[in-house]
């Protein structure tokens, strides 16, 4: 008599379930660290913008002794970041400036660091102190 023998191959539930329960932990750990990441990374967005702005507003005023919108220079009101993720206004006159980012849409989950501001002595403000 011939005998037959019968190699099963693949994996049994039990394997099947452990891996998708590893793969499960490993999602729960990295989706959020990964999130604050990305967060952190639009920050910069927010200080380049407004870095940008104030050597704008420093060009105009070592030109018109003024920080006002003159002969050449732009009203930066109500614009938004170069890449969107915050809302920049400006509070100026003659011989002061305050810029502010607020973080819009998808970067507004970013509650520790809403806001960044910066002024015409060079002083960096924002909702913590360590976001700069």
């Amino acid at each position: 008599m011939a005998t037959q023998t019968n190699t099963h191959r693949g994996f049994t539930l039990i394997e099947v379930m452990v891996t998708v329960a590893i793969l499960g932990i490993i999602a729960v750990i990295a989706i959020p660290s990964y999130n604050e990441t990305v967060r952190k990374g639009r920050r910069s967005d927010a200080k380049v913008t407004l870095m940008k702005l104030s050597q704008n507003l420093e060009r105009c005023f070592s030109e018109n002794n003024s920080y006002q919108a003159a002969a050449g220079c732009t009203n930066f009101n109500n614009t938004q970041s170069e890449e969107g993720y915050y809302t920049i206004t400006t509070a100026q006159n003659a011989t002061t400036y305050d810029i502010t980012a607020t973080a819009k849409d998808a970067q507004a989950d970013d509650t520790h660091c809403a806001t960044f501001s910066l002024d015409e002595t060079g002083t960096k403000g924002a909702t913590n102190a360590d976001c700069w």
